[in-house]
């Protein structure tokens, strides 16, 4: 099959990225992973070549472009971004396909077309009237090839690296350092109590909970410590000293455990039984032995919100999905500046061995709180340095996918679920509507609020232009407004509300089904003396006025205690919208005790909503 003219479908990225030398103008689909580049400077975060071909009008594709990134960088440049302008929102539709294949090591190996093309085979790995590269046959770039039922699966090697670190600080190391840095930079080292059956490991402060499945193979297990080591051993031989002159690496990146696995790719298949996986979207690791993590924080320090882990002790700022951030990714953070959390796309975890956690709460004094962290005015991911440029640290940090059921849905069943397990907490539930709150049972139809508000109110606000399209569900046809899940909570001590908009549903194809859009919700604490009736009407006003963006519909209501919360997801949760639940609430200091040693995986088995 061919892909032009290209189908797109909404997928916004959260970076402006200020190093891409594209014209501002045009339109570009990133379209295939190229070397690795000698860093600017020793140490730095390894760049990598990326190639863009132009993404015309009609829908056809031109002429290739190439620049170069940070390799942190590459869960927001997905093949098949389309960027415009430094930015991207849409991407490319792919086929998406489920393999099951073996990782053990006759199973894969590795291939590059220049290869093949040197021996005189006469074939074409990728063949070129399908998916051409800029170099063609000639093109050096190393593809893991997958033996399946059906034929073989090749995906490129670098693309395979998100099977590897959740957070892209993981992956900038195992490319980075040698063996003795990454083991004490992932804590691999780190002196952990032995228990029968289960493997401990103790986390660096940088990743995340799904982590800890490739870094207790890591401490543990010799194949995946050989894979690994090899990694940066061969970026380093292939690039060799600076005076070589050689500028280009093409490491070998693969499985980094043995037996059988499931891959979910989109791409596309380029010959009869031969599939292009261009972007991997889940996968599998290890389903034994069981894991245990450990993990330090300290309590989080005044009205800074520093960051509970300990280094560093950094304000920090998430970003909803909708939201965009400059990213310099050939800057330096700051010593002292706001830590920038990036959401690289969600990637599903097929299965996994069950993981239990303790978190032990460190009282040791951290000393003075120092000057106030500094706002960042770009990011940029590595090692701090100076102070006073305004670059914050920015995390790439992709999180895990649970079998969602929307987002609405999710989020009223994780607050269920978060009511069953504190009931002495989370006091009050139910959804909210002018005639009253009711508190429903988990199979009902979502009780939703509409936004669509008559035209002419007198004394009211009027909708712009853009809000009265973007306010029915059905652009092309106004006849149902969107709805707005709004929901009572409390607790002792506690009242509040939490609004959610309506989605539309993003079809892609019969192969690759649907998705919803990404918006923020928003918690408000309830005013005090003031009835629903009074001020409910203006944030549902609000909300649509600005088109679902939280943030911006909280700035037009100054009078109120709000804060906007994006959707979020955990290894230990036990129902799909646990996680942004949680999150929800603490926008509203409503807050749980955290889970120590619970087996999250045994939990959901025995919760009919898992």
């Amino acid at each position: 099959m061919t892909i032009s003219p290209v189908q797109l479908a909404r997928s916004p990225k959260q970076i402006e990225l200020k190093t891409l030398n594209l014209d501002a103008d045009k339109r570009f689909v990133l379209w295939w992973y190229g070397a690795i580049c000698r860093p600017m400077h020793k140490n730095h975060v390894p760049r990598v070549v990326v190639w863009f071909r132009q993404l015309h009008d009609d829908g056809m594709l031109g002429n290739f472009f190439s620049s170069t990134v940070a390799l942190t960088s590459l869960g927001q440049l997905r093949m098949g971004s389309v960027w415009e302008n430094k930015r991207s929102r849409v991407q490319v539709c792919y086929t998406k396909q489920l393999f099951n294949v073996n990782f053990q090591e006759e199973h894969w190996t590795h291939a590059r077309s220049s290869a093949m093309h040197r021996n005189g085979t006469g074939s074409e790995l990728i063949p070129q009237d399908v998916y051409p590269l800029r170099f063609g046959a000639g093109d050096r770039s190393k593809l893991l090839t997958l033996k399946h039922d059906q034929g073989m699966l090749l995906i490129p090697c670098l693309e395979f690296l998100r099977c590897y670190g959740r957070d892209q600080e993981i992956n900038r190391v195992l490319t980075t350092y040698g063996w003795d840095e990454v083991v004490h930079r992932l804590r691999l080292d780190e002196p952990v109590t032995h228990m029968s059956g289960v493997r401990v490991v103790d986390l660096p402060w940088f990743a995340t909970d799904p982590d800890a499945h490739l870094l207790s193979h890591l401490r543990y297990d010799g194949f995946t410590q050989r894979k690994v080591r090899g990694i940066h051993a061969e970026i380093e031989n292939e690039l060799g000293p600076p005076s070589s002159g050689n500028r280009f690496a093409f490491p070998t990146i693969g499985p980094w455990f043995t037996g059988p696995a499931r891959i979910e790719v989109e791409g596309l298949e380029i010959s009869p039984g031969t599939f292009l996986g261009l972007r991997i979207t889940g996968y599998t690791v290890p389903l034994k032995p069981s894991i245990h993590i450990l993990r330090s924080e300290f309590p989080k320090v005044g009205n800074e919100e520093h960051s509970g882990k300990p280094h560093p002790p950094r304000k920090t700022r998430e970003f909803g999905e909708d939201e965009i951030t400059p990213i310099g990714d050939d800057l330096t953070p700051d010593h002292g500046t706001e830590m920038l959390v990036i959401a690289d796309p969600s990637i599903r975890m097929l299965e996994a061995a069950p993981v239990t956690k303790l978190t032990t709460d460190k009282s040791v004094s951290r000393g003075s709180p120092g000057p106030a962290a500094q706002a960042a005015e770009v990011g940029a991911p590595g090692e701090a340095g100076g102070s006073g440029k305004g670059v914050g640290l920015a995390r790439f940090v992709s999180d895990i996918e649970l079998e969602a059921k929307g987002a609405l849905r999710d989020l009223w069943n994780g607050l269920q679920h978060l009511q069953s397990q504190h009931p002495e907490i989370l006091t009050l539930l139910g959804w909210f509507s002018f005639e009253g709150t009711t508190s429903p049972n988990a199979s009902q139809e979502l009780k939703l609020l509409s936004l669509g508000f008559p035209e002419e109110v007198e004394g009211g606000n009027l909708f712009s232009a853009r809000a009265k399209k973007w306010v029915y569900m059905y652009p092309d046809e106004p006849t149902k407004p969107r709805g707005c899940l709004v929901v009572e909570v409390g607790s002792p001590l506690v009242h509040g509300y939490l609004f959610e908009v309506q989605r539309r549903i993003v079809s892609k194809d019969s192969d690759t089904g649907a998705k919803e859009e990404s918006y923020c919700g928003l918690a408000i604490k309830t005013p005090a003396g003031k009835s629903p009736a009074d001020w409910i009407p203006e944030v549902l006003f609000q909300i649509a006025e600005a088109e679902g963006i939280m943030k911006t519909a909280l700035a037009n209501l100054p009078s109120l205690n709000g804060q906007d919360y994006r959707r979020s997801f955990s290894n230990s949760d036990e129902v799909a919208g646990q996680s942004t639940a949680a999150n929800a609430l603490s926008k509203l200091d409503i807050t749980f005790p955290k889970r120590s040693q619970e087996n999250a995986q045994t939990k959901r088995k025995q919760n009919p909503n898992g």
